[in-house]
């Protein structure tokens, strides 16, 4: 586990967003800032994995294709 935990750390590109940088954004309100920072990065990604329903709904509203963990847990149980 460590070895593959440092390999992808290695390879992945941190982002950093100010909070006031994000305190405008019309979804500060409903998601929080932890949510907003996800959402404005997942702007620039492929795709985002959450378990989190409104967050989920936010970025589907941008076209942002979502893994919803929620969904497949889900679906585990039909």
């Amino acid at each position: 586990y460590i070895e593959l935990l440092r390999k992808t750390t290695s390879e992945i590109n941190e982002v950093y967003i100010k909070n006031c940088d994000i305190i405008d954004n019309s979804a500060f309100y409903d998601l929080g800032v932890t949510d907003v920072k996800i959402l404005e990065i997942s702007k620039k990604c492929e795709f985002l994995i959450t378990d989190d329903s409104k967050l989920s709904e936010y970025a589907q509203a941008f076209g942002i294709e979502v893994v919803e963990l929620k969904a497949i847990k889900n679906e585990s149980f039909r």
